[in-house]
């Protein structure tokens, strides 16, 4: 039996986001996870917003990845978050296939 933290760390990249983010209203990205041995298929990624009040970030949505490891879709920001400047990062926490990655 293995676990995530077995495997090599997975590439997380964001190939593309919508330029226009509202509270309340869908956000879509785009990307990729990898690794060495090839694409990480089917699995969670959770997109997740940083800024200097929430340094440990706070998940606003899941996504997952298809047979190519490609995740594309959209999540909502809560009407909740304040109004201000945040850094979206996509975390993939890893499984039996893939270990743990983050975007940079």
């Amino acid at each position: 039996l293995t676990s995530a933290t077995d495997k090599p760390p997975s590439r997380v990249v964001i190939e593309a986001t919508d330029k226009d983010v509202r509270r309340g209203f869908p956000f879509h990205l785009r990307g990729e996870i990898t690794t060495p041995e090839g694409p990480c298929a089917h699995s969670r990624v959770d997109v997740v917003i940083v800024s200097p009040e929430i340094p440990d970030g706070a998940v606003v949505g899941s996504l997952s990845t298809d047979a190519r490891g490609v995740f594309d879709g959209a999540v909502v920001i809560a009407r909740s978050f304040s109004l201000g400047d945040y850094d979206l990062v996509v975390v993939a926490p890893g499984d039996a296939r893939c270990g743990w990655g983050r975007s940079e």
